[in-house]
């Protein structure tokens, strides 16, 4: 008997079983093998090179190359053994390619660090691109207007700002780790009710690369993902949130759906950014304001600052999920808690003096 009949698994999900125990055994052979590479090239996030560090000691810093690496093989061997149509193939083709191009900026900038601008340009491009391949594959499900060029801008748009969102989120061990997992667990959850196979793959190979690296990641953080890792992730949980089908649900229900699920991102951007506007100083500065920070200074451990993260994160996914399954007045109820939560959790960290 096969494993995946063993598990009463049918042939569409054997493929994506074995990639998923693929990834999570590359990702337990990479994570160990980064943190000792990263050692040996002094390729260190050091705790003196920024005023917002939280940590004491050099972290090493590819942990991102990890992730990416473990899970781009195993979507590449997935999609070849498996029984995938040449459209799916090509759209796992195209999205690998754009996720190397993100991953390999960040990780020029984890060396080599270069200006806001330049990098947005790039990200942009990346991004645009990615976008094109994926409405001309017609698995981009953002269809906010008649005009498909502004449709692929606005997925562009949205692609550029999770990967960004995320990346300034990194600031605190297990923190980007833990939400990304999060999210992707919500992507996936919601992959199985709509029956989209291919977001299935990519979320659940995703997860498996990422669960170990978060073991690494927790408190006291032994490799952080860096700007390769975190826009990795970002820019993956972006390309599989605009993938989702949400054709059978209202406009309402859709977009609150998706801003629900990065809410913690949105929240986390929102908080730092507004704080840094009213001390007049550029929003992309690295500093202590983000919502971590906060929470540590309210005599939070590492470890319970964490915690308190990964709950708001499911707060709002919770509400992102229930989104997909009501209407009328229960969505209204739904979309008011949600405005509700982020206006008050804003207003609170916003409370506290800054730094």
């Amino acid at each position: 008997m096969r494993v995946g009949e063993l598990f009463g698994l049918g042939t569409t999900y054997q493929p994506i079983f074995w990639g998923v125990i693929l990834s999570l055994i590359l990702s337990l052979i990479f994570v160990p093998l980064f943190i000792k590479i990263s050692r040996k090239l002094n390729v260190l996030d050091s705790p003196t090179s920024g005023n917002h560090k939280t940590h004491t000691e050099p972290i090493p810093y590819l942990g991102g190359l990890a992730i990416a690496s473990a899970s781009l093989i195993s979507i590449a061997l997935t999609f070849y053994f498996g029984d995938y149509s040449a459209k799916s193939e090509k759209l796992a083709l195209v999205v690998s390619l754009g996720l190397i191009a993100m991953a390999i900026l960040g990780l020029a900038d984890d060396l080599k660090p270069s200006g806001p601008k330049q990098r947005l340009l790039f990200q942009t491009l990346i991004s645009v691109s990615v976008s094109i391949f994926l409405y001309e594959l017609g698995y981009v499900k953002v269809q906010l207007t008649a005009s498909p060029y502004l449709n692929v801008l606005i997925c562009s748009f949205l692609l550029v700002s999770i990967c960004n969102f995320l990346n300034m989120f990194d600031n605190h061990d297990g923190s980007a780790s833990g939400v990304s997992l999060l999210i992707l667990l919500f992507i996936l959850f919601l992959s199985i009710k709509s029956n989209q196979t291919l977001v299935l793959t990519m979320s659940s190979i995703l997860i498996a690369a990422t669960l170990p690296f978060l073991f690494w990641n927790l408190p006291p953080a032994r490799i952080y993902l860096g700007d390769s890792g975190a826009t990795f992730l970002g820019t993956s949980i972006g390309v599989l949130l605009v993938s989702i089908d949400f054709t059978t649900l209202s406009p309402l229900n859709a977009i609150l759906a998706s801003f629900c699920l990065i809410g913690i991102l949105i929240l986390d951007f929102s908080v730092a950014v507004l704080s840094r506007l009213r001390r007049r100083i550029s929003p992309m500065v690295g500093d202590k304001a983000h919502t971590a920070h906060r929470l540590i200074r309210l005599s939070l451990s590492k470890k319970q600052t964490t915690l308190v993260i990964w709950l708001i994160t499911i707060w709002f996914g919770f509400h992102g999920i229930l989104a997909t399954f009501t209407s009328g007045l229960e969505l209204q109820s739904i979309f008011t808690s949600a405005c509700l939560s982020y206006l008050v959790l804003t207003y609170l960290f916003l409370r506290q003096p800054d730094e």
